[in-house]
């Protein structure tokens, strides 16, 4: 065994496997990190599964507290920057952005490397479990970002635990009019000032549509594996505003998870050996946040 291997969780040959492969090496303008703690979403499922297509060989993973080389903690916002487009160039927002564990190698493994630009300390007394969920309560933070206001009707639309975060994230910035709603449950017609999906199917959109009044805003956050239909004409007919929301400021959200009362999502960690098992049981509906780490596991 070389001392430059590492032991990854792959995707290759159609499945999720656990592999070694080489140590990689930090090009100018990236960093290394010993990964810590991973967690696994279903952006991750969908790319062991196949419903998100990525290359062979892929390593997986993209929620991660990991450290540096100097012995500090960091966490990474999994949106890679080409640094070759004409809006990278100018110091914009990048028009063709990788995510790290679908477009670039993730965090499923013993050491990753990311731009710099992209990894942000987190402070050493964060439990390891909190410092591994903010990239989630970063994508849920984002909403606050559209065109939404404290003191309206609000609805977040979904099931699990993604909407339980999503409610408790806007209840701490001061959204207190909220509900929350599988999309099977019957929803009054033009109830809600806003509606945010957190789970993009077809059902769940034709649900905000119907229950976001006209004028209304329907806030999009989810990344379904696939393109998803939408209603335009009923959007249209109601004239409502279509925010897309990704990632808000990881800082803030670095804070933001210190105090959010987050523990009962958050549950056990596996070995990364025990991968199939961690993801097994992350399938199951109700399943907390589920974690793969290096050093023994829960």
């Amino acid at each position: 065994m070389k001392s430059t291997d590492m032991k990854a969780v792959v995707r290759e040959g159609g499945l999720a496997r656990i592999a070694r492969v080489p140590r990689p090496d930090a090009p100018a303008g990236w960093v290394s990190l010993r990964v810590l703690l991973a967690g696994i979403c279903r952006t991750d499922l969908y790319a062991a599964d196949g419903a998100l297509p990525v290359e062979e060989g892929r390593i997986l993973g993209h929620e991660l507290v990991g450290e540096l080389d100097g012995g500090g903690r960091a966490t990474v916002s999994p949106i890679i920057p080409c640094a070759a487009c004409s809006a990278c160039r100018s110091g914009l927002r990048c028009l063709s952005p990788r995510m790290l564990g679908v477009g670039v190698d993730g965090g499923f493994a013993e050491y990753v490397v990311v731009p710099e630009a992209c990894v942000h300390p987190v402070p050493r007394e964060l439990p390891l479990r909190r410092a591994a969920y903010v990239e989630p309560v970063a994508a849920s933070l984002a909403v606050v970002r559209a065109p939404i206001e404290r003191g309206q009707r609000g609805l977040v639309l979904g099931h699990g635990r993604i909407t339980s975060l999503t409610a408790r994230v806007l209840e701490a910035r001061g959204f207190s009019r909220l509900t929350t709603s599988d999309v099977g449950a019957p929803l009054e017609e033009g109830a809600f000032d806003f509606v945010i999906e957190t789970a993009a199917t077809s059902d769940v959109l034709d649900a905000a549509l119907r229950a976001v009044r006209p004028g209304g805003v329907v806030v999009l956050k989810s990344r379904p594996p696939q393109r998803t239909p939408l209603d335009v004409a009923r959007a249209v007919q109601k004239d409502v505003t279509l925010a897309a929301v990704s990632y808000a400021s990881f800082e803030e959200s670095i804070a933001l998870v210190a105090e959010l009362p987050v523990d009962d999502l958050l549950g056990d960690s596996f070995p990364l050996e025990r991968f199939a098992a961690a993801f097994a049981r992350a399938r199951e509906p109700g399943s907390p946040k589920l974690f793969l780490t290096l050093e023994g596991g829960a």
